[in-house]
């Protein structure tokens, strides 16, 4: 059992070290980029109709943290804790991160995956880490949802 004050402050954590860390991969890959070489970039096109916005919340922000997760945090991240909790983190985040397949998400999405195992860890359980996962997720939806509604008035 922990707080919901644990739960919050890791959420709020997760939520600052996944922009401080995609500002700083954007800043990486657009000197990359102005130097001539174009990365490859495999993200998926968001929805802009109401029905496929509802379908892109419940798959985002409800079933894609429950299942990487259960994924991650838990038998990559049991399965190398035998060789220590700093290993298993990284190889969960590091593996969590590469499977965004996206230049934009890769580098955040590796070491929030080392903060969530960091979390389940601490916590002995995985629920804290889903409900940070679910914030981040869904912070990242309402901020585009508003981008937009604001440019396709």
């Amino acid at each position: 059992e922990v707080s919901k004050l644990y739960i919050f402050k890791w959420s709020v954590i997760s939520l600052g070290v996944t922009y401080l860390v995609a500002l700083l991969g954007d800043l990486f890959f657009s000197l990359i980029e102005s130097m001539g070489v174009y990365v490859n970039d495999l993200a998926t096109e968001i929805p802009t109709d109401p029905f496929g916005l509802i379908m892109y919340f419940l798959a985002v922000v409800i079933c894609a943290p429950i299942f990487e997760e259960i994924l991650f945090r838990g038998p990559i991240l049991a399965q190398n804790l035998k060789h220590g909790a700093v290993f298993a983190s990284v190889i969960s985040g590091v593996l969590f991160g590469l499977i965004h397949q996206n230049h934009q998400q890769m580098f955040f999405a590796a070491v929030l995956g080392f903060i969530f195992c960091f979390i389940d860890i601490k916590a002995g359980s995985i629920i804290p880490s889903i409900v940070a996962h679910m914030v981040v997720n869904g912070y990242s939806f309402i901020n585009l949802s508003l981008t937009l509604i604001f440019f396709h008035l």
